[in-house]
């Protein structure tokens, strides 16, 4: 027989009781709930942040450099502003020659020749320039800034290979630097002052015996003519006519002489 008096009755007190309980804990369950889905959504609001702040530096950089680019492509330009005849051109990783238009871009590895009777001129943007004589031949080396964080007060390099015929080149304004590489010696201006002349292949004279020197006429300033290595060279001044050449790797020119510019196609 069952012992009544061990059987505990629940009581409506004991429901309440319980249903309290029962109602806390729902309450502490859906407040942790509601917790982890706070830290999920600032997870991934941050995330997003850092995405967006990554993509935002990206596109700030990308058009910082185009910004450059663009920048320092416009004061590299170098254009042909005028062609009387025809001219042809061997752009950088072409590998042959074409006709040139007037007008037409030049960038560092291009190459141009001058056709028979014809003379090409192109311009650089620092007001620079230079003229290509019927049968010349000069390749464009380098066009570059100096200093391309700050492309507004940057100067340019220019670097150019006389391969053959008759050159002029006119720096009036140079900011940056200038060189002339000839079969012979090395062409730069002294003092890096403004400069005008005329470097061609000339006949033999006497002094260069059966060798075809290259003669060298300034029109304004001085012309340093040197040999590779720098440890022979002369200056060559406005007015003044020299040749030069090489024998048995050697570098040999002719004492400045007056000469009068006007007798040459500048």
């Amino acid at each position: 027989m069952a012992d009544w008096s061990k059987l505990k009755v629940e009581t409506a007190r004991d429901r309440r009781i319980k249903r309290r309980e029962r109602i806390k804990q729902e309450k502490k369950q859906k407040e942790a709930l509601q917790k982890k889905r706070q830290i999920k959504i600032m997870v991934l609001s941050l995330g997003i942040v850092i995405i967006l702040t990554s993509v935002i530096v990206i596109l700030l950089g990308i058009f910082s450099t185009n910004k450059r680019k663009e920048i320092s492509s416009i004061r590299q330009s170098c254009k042909i502003t005028e062609l009387s005849g025809k001219g042809e051109i061997n752009k950088v990783k072409v590998g042959f020659f074409d006709n040139i238009e007037p007008d037409s871009v030049l960038q560092s590895g291009d190459s141009l020749r001058a056709k028979k009777d014809s003379v090409i001129k192109a311009d650089f943007d620092n007001m620079s320039y230079f003229k290509l004589f019927s049968g010349g031949e000069i390749k464009l080396e380098d066009l570059s800034l100096i200093d391309s964080s700050d492309p507004e007060n940057s100067g340019i390099n220019i670097e150019m290979t006389l391969e053959k015929g008759a050159l002029v080149v006119a720096l009036p304004n140079i900011k940056g630097s200038f060189m002339l590489n000839t079969k012979f010696g090395i062409l730069t201006p002294a003092n890096n002052e403004r400069c005008e002349f005329r470097v061609e292949d000339s006949k033999p004279i006497k002094e260069s015996g059966s060798i075809k020197p290259l003669s060298i006429v300034v029109k304004a300033g001085k012309i340093i003519v040197k040999n590779e290595i720098g440890t022979k060279k002369i200056i060559v001044s406005a007015f003044q006519r020299s040749y030069f050449w090489e024998k048995e790797g050697q570098l040999f020119f002719t004492k400045p002489a007056t000469f009068n510019p006007g007798m040459l196609k500048f």
